[in-house]
């Protein structure tokens, strides 16, 4: 079998290039959450409501917001040992059971099944390297709330975010599903107040939220 002689240089260069800051292999990866695009589903929802696709629509102009725009977000945590909780919550309801009619106490629930403090550190300085103040998380580690901006959302939760007129009102929503580094994928479940468009449709015909995953 013939040996291909392979030039120092060539070696080299492919080395410095695997090891050069920037590349590919050194980029964390980001995965998805259950919050989806928003504003994909305006536009959807509007199209039917015509009944044609070719119609323009209030959400066809969104533009996106700027960058120091003020933004309110709360990021909800997964709940530990989700199967364990799926038995208690069996056992408390089964006549017979030795835990039946057994509830827990906050505390108690907090202790058994609410994300440990470890995990909030981690989803609390992951806000705070995209630039997130005020962070507060609530007592039973559930939810963490943060302001932030426009551009603090992108940087955090790779989506841009969009101003358009609905019914007169101004309103906004994410144009992309919002993604966290994968570090944090088993802790977030879903980033609340990337939309306020549902606030806009009081009356019938209101658009669900799909920010935790519910279709419109």
């Amino acid at each position: 079998m013939h040996r291909i002689p392979v030039s120092p240089l060539i070696f080299a260069a492919a080395f410095t290039f695997l090891s050069a800051p920037g590349v590919a292999s050194d980029v964390p990866a980001w995965v998805a959450t259950k919050t989806q695009a928003f504003l994909p589903q305006v536009l959807a929802k509007e199209k039917n409501a015509t009944g044609s696709t070719d119609t323009s629509t209030p959400a066809d102009s969104a533009i996106q917001m700027a960058p120091d725009e003020p933004v309110h977000v709360t990021v909800s945590l997964k709940l530990r040992d989700k199967a364990g909780l799926d038995k208690f919550l069996r056992e408390i309801n089964t006549p017979g059971s030795p835990s039946y009619g057994k509830f827990l106490t906050p505390e108690q629930f907090t202790k058994r099944f609410a994300p440990t403090e470890a995990d909030v550190g981690k989803v609390v300085e992951h806000l705070e390297k995209s630039g997130f103040i005020n962070i507060v998380v609530s007592p039973n580690r559930q939810l963490i709330s943060a302001e932030g901006t426009a551009a603090t959302v992108q940087v955090g939760f790779h989506t841009t975010l969009k101003n358009f007129y609905l019914n007169g009102v101004k309103v906004f929503a994410n144009a992309d599903a919002v993604q966290v580094p994968s570090a944090l994928a088993g802790i977030v479940d879903a980033v609340l107040g990337l939309q306020n468009v549902e606030t806009a449709h009081v009356q019938g015909g209101a658009l669900q939220n799909t920010e935790s995953g519910e279709k419109p």
